[in-house]
Protein backbone atom coordinates (compact mmCIF):
# COMPACT_ATOMS: atom_id res chain seq x y z
CA UNK A 1 0.00 0.00 0.00
CA UNK A 2 1.50 3.49 -0.44
CA UNK A 3 2.73 5.35 2.21
CA UNK A 4 1.04 9.25 1.92
CA UNK A 5 3.57 12.02 4.00
CA UNK A 6 0.11 14.85 5.63
CA UNK A 7 0.35 17.44 7.68
CA UNK A 8 -1.99 17.65 10.12
CA UNK A 9 -2.48 18.92 13.60
CA UNK A 10 -2.54 17.29 17.04
CA UNK A 11 -5.89 17.47 17.43
CA UNK A 12 -7.31 15.41 13.76
CA UNK A 13 -5.14 12.42 14.60
CA UNK A 14 -4.00 12.08 17.98
CA UNK A 15 -5.06 8.58 18.80
CA UNK A 16 -2.55 7.38 16.02
CA UNK A 17 0.28 10.15 16.73
CA UNK A 18 -0.37 8.81 20.55
CA UNK A 19 0.03 5.35 19.41
CA UNK A 20 3.27 5.45 17.44
CA UNK A 21 5.12 7.51 19.94
CA UNK A 22 4.00 4.86 23.01
CA UNK A 23 5.22 2.16 21.26
CA UNK A 24 8.63 3.99 19.96
CA UNK A 25 9.83 6.16 22.80
CA UNK A 26 7.61 4.27 26.23
CA UNK A 27 8.01 1.05 25.11
CA UNK A 28 10.86 0.62 23.38
CA UNK A 29 13.23 3.40 24.50
CA UNK A 30 11.49 3.03 27.72
CA UNK A 31 11.14 6.64 28.33
CA UNK A 32 8.73 7.88 31.10
CA UNK A 33 5.27 8.47 29.84
CA UNK A 34 5.66 11.95 32.53
CA UNK A 35 8.93 12.57 29.93
CA UNK A 36 6.71 12.13 27.07
CA UNK A 37 3.73 13.66 27.34
CA UNK A 38 3.27 17.89 27.24
CA UNK A 39 -0.24 18.27 26.14
CA UNK A 40 0.58 22.15 25.66
CA UNK A 41 3.36 21.65 22.92
CA UNK A 42 1.63 19.33 21.53
CA UNK A 43 -1.24 21.26 20.64
CA UNK A 44 1.02 24.33 19.68
CA UNK A 45 3.02 22.51 17.20
CA UNK A 46 2.61 21.49 13.57
CA UNK A 47 3.14 18.23 12.50
CA UNK A 48 3.57 16.00 9.73
CA UNK A 49 2.73 11.92 9.84
CA UNK A 50 3.34 9.06 7.83
CA UNK A 51 0.08 6.87 6.30
CA UNK A 52 -0.45 4.13 5.16
CA UNK A 53 -4.16 4.04 4.44
CA UNK A 54 -5.95 5.29 7.58
CA UNK A 55 -2.97 4.18 10.11
CA UNK A 56 -0.62 6.15 11.20
CA UNK A 57 2.46 4.88 11.38
CA UNK A 58 5.27 7.70 11.52
CA UNK A 59 5.39 11.14 12.93
CA UNK A 60 7.52 14.31 13.64
CA UNK A 61 6.37 17.60 15.14
CA UNK A 62 7.81 21.10 14.13
CA UNK A 63 7.23 24.37 16.47
CA UNK A 64 6.99 27.73 15.19
CA UNK A 65 10.87 28.71 16.08
CA UNK A 66 12.20 25.91 14.19
CA UNK A 67 12.88 23.39 17.27
CA UNK A 68 11.49 20.12 15.34
CA UNK A 69 11.29 16.35 17.42
CA UNK A 70 9.41 13.43 17.83
CA UNK A 71 10.47 12.01 15.06
CA UNK A 72 8.54 8.27 15.35
CA UNK A 73 8.69 5.37 13.06
CA UNK A 74 7.48 2.46 13.76
CA UNK A 75 10.02 -0.19 13.88
CA UNK A 76 8.52 -2.50 10.76
CA UNK A 77 8.32 0.92 8.46
CA UNK A 78 11.95 1.45 9.06
CA UNK A 79 14.85 1.24 6.46
CA UNK A 80 12.25 2.40 4.55
CA UNK A 81 13.46 6.38 3.50
CA UNK A 82 9.70 7.47 5.96
CA UNK A 83 12.06 9.32 8.27
CA UNK A 84 13.92 10.86 5.79
CA UNK A 85 10.44 11.61 4.36
CA UNK A 86 9.14 13.36 7.41
CA UNK A 87 11.99 15.28 7.86
CA UNK A 88 11.85 16.20 4.15
CA UNK A 89 8.27 17.56 4.70
CA UNK A 90 8.50 19.72 8.25
CA UNK A 91 12.09 21.23 6.00
CA UNK A 92 9.22 22.48 3.21
CA UNK A 93 7.32 23.53 5.65
CA UNK A 94 9.76 25.62 7.75
CA UNK A 95 10.90 27.24 4.47
CA UNK A 96 7.49 28.20 3.72
CA UNK A 97 6.96 30.10 6.98
CA UNK A 98 10.54 31.82 7.05
CA UNK A 99 12.18 30.16 9.06
CA UNK A 100 15.53 30.71 8.91
CA UNK A 101 16.99 26.86 10.24
CA UNK A 102 15.57 24.17 11.76
CA UNK A 103 17.02 23.05 15.18
CA UNK A 104 16.57 19.79 17.30
CA UNK A 105 18.25 17.58 19.87
CA UNK A 106 18.88 14.33 18.45
CA UNK A 107 20.41 10.65 19.82
CA UNK A 108 23.63 10.50 19.36
CA UNK A 109 22.49 7.05 17.88
CA UNK A 110 20.37 8.86 15.62
CA UNK A 111 23.14 11.40 13.88
CA UNK A 112 24.00 9.20 10.98
CA UNK A 113 20.75 9.92 9.82
CA UNK A 114 20.97 13.99 10.34
CA UNK A 115 24.45 13.84 8.46
CA UNK A 116 23.01 12.19 5.82
CA UNK A 117 20.13 15.30 5.51
CA UNK A 118 22.73 17.83 5.56
CA UNK A 119 22.70 18.69 9.55
CA UNK A 120 25.45 20.43 11.70
CA UNK A 121 26.00 19.72 15.24
CA UNK A 122 26.78 20.94 18.28
CA UNK A 123 30.27 19.15 20.05
CA UNK A 124 28.42 19.21 24.02
CA UNK A 125 26.91 16.16 25.14
CA UNK A 126 24.00 16.20 27.59
CA UNK A 127 21.54 13.50 28.90
CA UNK A 128 18.12 14.08 27.86
CA UNK A 129 15.65 11.33 29.49
CA UNK A 130 18.99 9.60 30.36
CA UNK A 131 19.96 9.61 26.61
CA UNK A 132 22.85 11.34 25.38
CA UNK A 133 22.15 14.16 23.08
CA UNK A 134 23.40 16.35 20.89
CA UNK A 135 22.12 19.56 19.69
CA UNK A 136 21.78 20.01 15.93
CA UNK A 137 20.79 22.31 12.63
CA UNK A 138 19.65 22.81 9.18
CA UNK A 139 20.35 26.30 7.98
CA UNK A 140 17.24 27.20 5.81
CA UNK A 141 18.20 30.54 4.32
CA UNK A 142 21.59 32.55 3.74
CA UNK A 143 22.04 33.36 7.36
CA UNK A 144 25.06 31.73 8.76
CA UNK A 145 24.74 29.40 11.60
CA UNK A 146 26.27 29.93 15.05
CA UNK A 147 29.66 29.31 15.26
CA UNK A 148 29.44 25.79 17.92
CA UNK A 149 27.44 24.06 14.85
CA UNK A 150 29.97 21.68 12.96
CA UNK A 151 30.99 18.38 11.90
CA UNK A 152 32.37 17.25 15.59
CA UNK A 153 32.59 13.47 16.08
CA UNK A 154 31.80 13.11 12.34
CA UNK A 155 34.10 10.00 10.26
CA UNK A 156 36.62 11.06 8.59
CA UNK A 157 36.16 15.25 8.96
CA UNK A 158 36.23 16.70 12.41
CA UNK A 159 40.27 16.47 12.75
CA UNK A 160 39.61 17.59 16.37
CA UNK A 161 40.67 15.99 19.51
CA UNK A 162 38.19 15.72 22.05
CA UNK A 163 38.40 15.20 25.66
CA UNK A 164 35.94 12.89 26.65
CA UNK A 165 35.30 13.46 30.61
CA UNK A 166 32.41 12.01 31.88
CA UNK A 167 30.15 8.52 31.34
CA UNK A 168 27.69 10.30 29.21
CA UNK A 169 30.59 11.95 26.94
CA UNK A 170 31.94 8.29 26.74
CA UNK A 171 29.05 6.84 25.42
CA UNK A 172 27.88 9.66 23.87
CA UNK A 173 31.09 9.55 21.61
CA UNK A 174 31.27 5.60 21.35
CA UNK A 175 27.30 5.79 20.03
CA UNK A 176 27.79 8.54 17.43
CA UNK A 177 30.53 5.98 16.01
CA UNK A 178 28.46 3.10 15.83
CA UNK A 179 25.65 4.62 14.29
CA UNK A 180 28.39 5.35 11.33
CA UNK A 181 28.64 1.66 10.84
CA UNK A 182 32.54 1.37 10.69
CA UNK A 183 34.20 -1.33 8.83
CA UNK A 184 35.75 -2.38 12.41
CA UNK A 185 35.62 -2.44 15.91
CA UNK A 186 38.42 -3.40 18.52
CA UNK A 187 38.02 -2.13 22.20
CA UNK A 188 41.32 -3.02 24.73
CA UNK A 189 39.45 -2.63 28.39
CA UNK A 190 41.78 -2.47 31.71
CA UNK A 191 38.63 -2.38 33.74
CA UNK A 192 36.18 -4.45 31.54
CA UNK A 193 33.70 -4.51 34.68
CA UNK A 194 33.47 -0.81 34.45
CA UNK A 195 29.49 0.35 34.06
CA UNK A 196 30.64 2.23 31.26
CA UNK A 197 31.32 -0.73 29.09
CA UNK A 198 27.75 -2.30 29.70
CA UNK A 199 25.33 0.53 29.38
CA UNK A 200 21.90 -0.58 27.89
CA UNK A 201 22.22 1.49 25.29
CA UNK A 202 26.19 0.81 24.03
CA UNK A 203 24.80 -2.73 24.19
CA UNK A 204 21.65 -2.01 21.72
CA UNK A 205 24.13 0.07 19.77
CA UNK A 206 26.62 -2.70 19.22
CA UNK A 207 24.12 -5.67 18.49
CA UNK A 208 22.48 -3.14 15.48
CA UNK A 209 25.52 -2.68 14.26
CA UNK A 210 26.31 -6.04 14.09
CA UNK A 211 23.37 -7.21 12.54
CA UNK A 212 23.23 -4.92 9.67
CA UNK A 213 26.07 -6.25 8.37
CA UNK A 214 27.34 -9.91 7.74
CA UNK A 215 30.63 -9.23 7.67
CA UNK A 216 31.27 -7.26 11.18
CA UNK A 217 32.66 -8.39 13.48
CA UNK A 218 33.81 -7.21 17.35
CA UNK A 219 37.17 -7.28 18.84
CA UNK A 220 37.43 -7.20 22.94
CA UNK A 221 41.22 -7.45 24.53
CA UNK A 222 40.45 -7.57 28.19
CA UNK A 223 43.15 -7.14 31.51
CA UNK A 224 41.39 -9.93 32.83
CA UNK A 225 38.00 -12.20 33.52
CA UNK A 226 37.40 -12.03 37.45
CA UNK A 227 33.59 -11.74 37.83
CA UNK A 228 32.45 -10.44 34.47
CA UNK A 229 31.12 -13.58 33.03
CA UNK A 230 27.55 -11.96 33.76
CA UNK A 231 28.00 -8.59 32.76
CA UNK A 232 25.54 -7.14 29.85
CA UNK A 233 28.27 -6.85 27.50
CA UNK A 234 30.09 -10.76 27.92
CA UNK A 235 26.58 -11.64 28.05
CA UNK A 236 26.16 -10.15 24.41
CA UNK A 237 29.35 -11.66 23.49
CA UNK A 238 27.83 -15.25 24.53
CA UNK A 239 24.66 -15.09 22.72
CA UNK A 240 26.71 -13.43 19.42
CA UNK A 241 29.77 -15.25 19.77
CA UNK A 242 30.68 -15.74 15.88
CA UNK A 243 30.92 -12.35 15.74
CA UNK A 244 32.15 -11.22 18.92
CA UNK A 245 36.06 -12.48 19.98
CA UNK A 246 37.05 -11.98 23.61
CA UNK A 247 40.56 -12.50 24.56
CA UNK A 248 42.41 -12.53 27.88
CA UNK A 249 45.84 -10.47 28.34
CA UNK A 250 47.29 -8.94 31.18
CA UNK A 251 49.79 -6.70 29.64
CA UNK A 252 46.22 -4.41 28.80
CA UNK A 253 47.89 -0.87 30.12
CA UNK A 254 44.78 0.71 29.43
CA UNK A 255 41.62 1.39 28.11
CA UNK A 256 41.77 1.99 23.79
CA UNK A 257 40.00 1.15 20.95
CA UNK A 258 39.67 2.17 17.30
CA UNK A 259 35.94 2.01 15.36
CA UNK A 260 36.72 2.56 11.53
CA UNK A 261 40.07 3.18 9.64
CA UNK A 262 39.93 7.51 11.23
CA UNK A 263 38.60 6.71 14.46
CA UNK A 264 40.55 6.00 17.94
CA UNK A 265 39.81 6.48 21.23
CA UNK A 266 42.36 6.17 24.17
CA UNK A 267 42.74 6.93 28.08
CA UNK A 268 44.27 9.89 29.11
CA UNK A 269 46.85 8.69 31.13
CA UNK A 270 48.41 8.02 27.87
CA UNK A 271 48.59 12.30 27.68
CA UNK A 272 50.51 13.86 30.30
CA UNK A 273 48.66 16.51 32.22
CA UNK A 274 45.22 14.10 31.73
CA UNK A 275 43.73 12.87 34.52
CA UNK A 276 43.13 8.90 34.74
CA UNK A 277 39.56 8.09 33.89
CA UNK A 278 39.65 10.90 31.29
CA UNK A 279 39.47 9.92 27.77
CA UNK A 280 40.76 11.63 24.34
CA UNK A 281 39.22 11.00 20.61
CA UNK A 282 40.28 11.38 17.68
CA UNK A 283 37.88 10.81 14.41
CA UNK A 284 39.75 12.18 11.59
CA UNK A 285 43.47 10.80 12.15
CA UNK A 286 44.41 7.74 10.19
CA UNK A 287 47.85 7.54 10.79
CA UNK A 288 47.00 7.41 14.82
CA UNK A 289 44.19 4.56 14.16
CA UNK A 290 46.72 2.55 12.47
CA UNK A 291 48.85 2.69 14.80
CA UNK A 292 46.89 1.97 17.86
CA UNK A 293 45.12 -0.87 15.62
CA UNK A 294 48.75 -1.88 14.79
CA UNK A 295 49.19 -2.31 18.82
CA UNK A 296 45.75 -4.08 19.50
CA UNK A 297 46.05 -6.77 17.06
CA UNK A 298 49.43 -7.36 18.56
CA UNK A 299 47.78 -7.74 21.66
CA UNK A 300 44.54 -9.61 20.38
CA UNK A 301 47.51 -12.16 18.89
CA UNK A 302 48.89 -12.53 22.15
CA UNK A 303 46.38 -12.92 24.23
CA UNK A 304 44.78 -16.10 25.30
CA UNK A 305 40.69 -16.99 25.31
CA UNK A 306 38.75 -16.83 28.98
CA UNK A 307 38.34 -19.70 31.06
CA UNK A 308 35.64 -17.85 32.27
CA UNK A 309 33.62 -17.03 29.30
CA UNK A 310 34.65 -20.21 27.35
CA UNK A 311 33.08 -22.24 30.52
CA UNK A 312 29.96 -19.87 29.95
CA UNK A 313 29.81 -20.88 26.14
CA UNK A 314 29.93 -25.22 27.31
Amino acid sequence: MTIRIVRTRWTDHQHGIRSVRDRVYIQEQQIPASEEWDDAADHAAHYVIALEGDTVIGCIRLFNNGHFGRLAVLPEYRASGIGSQLVGAIKTLAEELGMPALLASAQCSAMNFYWQLGFYNDSNFYLDADIPHLDIALPLSAADLPARYGNAYRAGQDSQLHTLTTPCERLGFLLTQLCQQPATVELALYDPENPDWHHHLLISALVKYLRQGRQRFVRLIIRHDNHIADLPLFTMARRLDSRVAVVINSEVAMTQGVLGRDCWLAEGKSRPGLDNGHFIANTADARSTRTVQQALTECFNSGAPSKELRLRYL
